[in-house]
């Protein structure tokens, strides 16, 4: 994420749109070199990371927008997962992993509020690689979620729609865990979040 940073900054002038998509579930090896679960790393850590790392880049873009890929399964963060101090299933840890970053979206939306930024649950169950190999089955096509992020990254109708939730399985706004307006908790995510990105 580091390397990518550094090239946007380098390289690019602005950016209009970002969609944090990266996800992940299950892998061999449920660590990474420094210790954290590898759902948060990938699911939470990167996206608030190179967000908050190219703020200035997005600043100069042309109404833009943050898109970030949530999911339906969210649950609450606990400090050890967060740290990497406590193995969990792969399953709570990306439910983990999810409300961290919906948590973190609402809050960065309060932050900037020239940039509309909006949490999406893509659909559930989409016909995806990461689903294949979580589940073994899928509920409906991948498109559906394509679709809906090339719909909130560019339609003039969500423009107005930053720090909301977008729930595709509904096909509307709605609302997501508790957990993102309980401002305490995400006052505690995010002091740990800074104290896991300065040692690591």
């Amino acid at each position: 994420v580091k390397q990518m940073v550094e090239n946007i900054k380098n390289e690019v002038e602005k950016l209009d749109i970002i969609i944090n998509n990266a996800g992940i579930f299950k892998t061999a090896s449920d660590k990474t070199k420094d210790g954290l679960d590898i759902r948060m790393a990938v699911n939470y850590f990167a996206p608030y990371i190179l967000t908050e790392s190219i703020i200035s880049v997005l600043e100069k873009g042309s109404e833009t927008r943050v898109i970030n890929l949530s999911s339906a399964a969210q649950s609450t963060v606990k400090k050890g997962v967060l740290t990497g101090a406590v193995a969990i299933n792969a399953s709570d840890a990306y439910a983990q992993s999810k409300l961290a970053l919906t948590m973190w979206s609402f809050h960065f939306a309060k932050q900037h509020p020239n940039i509309t930024t909006i949490a999406v649950n893509p659909g559930s169950l989409l016909n995806t690689k990461m689903v294949k190999e979580a589940y073994g089955q899928h509920w409906s096509p991948a498109d559906k979620g394509a679709n809906i992020l090339f719909n909130l990254a560019l339609s003039e109708e969500f423009k107005n729609d930053s720090g909301k939730y977008f729930d595709n399985d509904k096909g509307s706004f709605a609302m997501a865990h508790p957990d993102t307006t309980n401002q305490e908790k995400i006052n505690i995510l995010l002091n740990l979040t800074k104290e896991i990105i300065g040692g690591n």
